[in-house]
């Protein structure tokens, strides 16, 4: 079963902090993260997710926020998703885990 972590990251936008993150999230055995304070620009998270989270998937609310607040990730083998509502403040979601079918949210 994989683990969850929520990481108040202050900042992802130099690589030796998205390498932590790469390195954090095997070591753990993490299949679903939430990072906040992120401060990534939203003209730049797709390469930032794209490097930090291979085959994952992944939501924000940055279009809401300039600061780059929230990033939801998740391994798509481990967890089904379904955005309900974001915010400048949100991301809310359905979260379901797969191994076990329960869900992880109200």
């Amino acid at each position: 079963m994989d683990n969850i972590a929520s990481w108040n990251i202050c900042g992802l936008n130099w690589p030796n902090e998205q390498e932590d993150v790469k390195i954090f999230l095997p070591d753990k055995k993490i299949g679903l993260v939430q990072l906040s304070e992120t401060k990534i620009k939203e003209h730049n998270v797709q390469k930032m997710a794209n490097n930090m989270f291979p085959n994952w998937q992944w939501v924000h609310n940055f279009p809401l926020n300039c600061t780059g607040r929230i990033l939801l990730a998740w391994r798509p083998s481990s967890y089904q998703t379904r955005l309900i509502r974001t915010s400048d403040q949100l991301v809310h979601c359905k979260m379901t885990q797969l191994s076990t079918n329960k869900d992880l949210s109200p």
